[in-house]
């Protein structure tokens, strides 16, 4: 049994991969055109040639065209997933998701036989926002998953860049996002500024064997986090704003506010109006 999301990530297949750089987020439209499917494909490929790694959510469309690419060049991708990892969704993606356990990774804060609920969307979305060093956005409409991984990936600060030629990325561009035109501008501006670094991924983490009943690729990787407890524990009673927290856990403000976007992102607080955070339980 799993003690608690906010200490561990579920994965499986090859976890070394996330100590690749740099590390891109691939996202887009479900229902994509066949330019942004060629786009996706050829922009996995091409990153996947350079020694990226692909990140993407396994859905269908633009994420999977993305992950296509990245297999295609026999490079690593990772998969975010809205369920626990060894849940297949879609269904149609059984196949794609076995070819990313062998050459990369499937990956979940959730746990497993967790199912495809639509609460755990805008999390894995999180995740995938905050695991990158840079955010593209291939085609989006507007109103979209898509819209949200930028918008938690422009809070975190990582670059958000579009192909702005589809109404959800042109709205992206107006706030903000960097247009590009061509797969070689995204490749550029990779190499030209590289992103900021996700902790999770730097901390010592110890491997746990996963349920020997589940499929023995499956690994739990906790992390060590007093800070984020503390934090955490302090949300517990009612909201608080960042001088609060300070006052209630006696850390600094630096500290506190790094726990709150950390705690933001699995889904165990949300920032209120008026910027005042309040804590959750787990979602399962």
């Amino acid at each position: 049994m799993l003690t608690g999301l906010t200490e561990a990530l579920w994965v499986r297949g090859r976890v070394e991969c996330l100590d690749r750089a740099p590390r891109v987020t691939v996202v887009g439209s479900r229902d994509a055109s066949a330019l942004g499917l060629e786009r996706a494909h050829a922009l996995g490929r091409a990153l996947a040639d350079q020694g990226a790694l692909v990140i993407s959510g396994g859905a269908l469309g633009i994420d999977a065209a993305a992950h296509e690419g990245a297999l295609a060049a026999g490079g690593p991708t990772c998969a975010v997933l809205g369920t626990g990892v060894d849940r297949v969704y879609p269904q149609r993606h059984a196949g794609l998701f076995e070819r990313i356990a062998r050459q990369g990774c499937l990956l979940s804060v959730l746990p497993l036989g967790a199912a495809p609920l639509r609460a755990h969307f805008p999390q894995r979305n999180r995740i995938m926002a905050a695991l990158a060093e840079t955010v593209v956005v291939v085609e989006a409409g507007l109103k979209s998953g898509t819209g949200y991984t930028a918008r938690a990936a422009r809070q975190l600060g990582r670059r958000v860049v579009c192909f702005a030629d589809s109404p959800g990325t042109a709205e992206m561009v107006q706030s903000g996002a960097e247009p590009v035109a061509r797969v070689a501008d995204v490749l550029a501006l990779i190499e030209k500024k590289p992103g900021p670094t996700w902790d999770l991924v730097q901390r010592p983490l110890t491997m746990l064997s996963a349920d020997p009943n589940h499929d023995p690729l499956m690994t739990q990787m906790w992390t060590e986090d007093p800070t984020t407890q503390r934090v955490l524990e302090a949300l517990s009673p009612s909201p608080l704003d960042i001088d609060e927290i300070c006052a209630r856990t006696g850390l600094s403000a630096a500290d506190c506010a790094a726990a709150v976007v950390e705690l933001e992102l699995r889904g165990r607080c949300s920032r209120l109006p008026g910027g005042r955070y309040i804590g959750h339980a787990p979602l399962c």
